[in-house]
């Protein structure tokens, strides 16, 4: 459309892409919010991959617990 020719020109030279809508709408877009979808993305799996190593590291430390459980049989047992 000519009224919208001014809007678009703008919109490409600065590497947007334009989406023609219904009734002679226009819908404008930066491509660079890909790349920060991309890094959003990437922050997140690492978030949780570090999330996942602490919860191991815990894991690790309960095993102090059976041996307890053993001591309390064995007081038991003593008596």
């Amino acid at each position: 459309m000519r009224r919208l020719a001014t809007q678009d020109a703008y919109a490409y030279s600065r590497g947007w892409t334009v989406r023609s809508g219904r009734f002679g709408s226009r819908a404008y877009r930066d491509p660079r919010w890909d790349y920060v979808e991309e890094l959003r993305a990437a922050h997140l799996r690492d978030e949780l991959a570090t999330a996942v190593n602490i919860s191991a590291t815990h894991r690790r430390a309960v095993p102090h617990a059976p041996r307890a459980a053993a001591m309390v049989t064995n007081r038991t047992a003593i008596r």
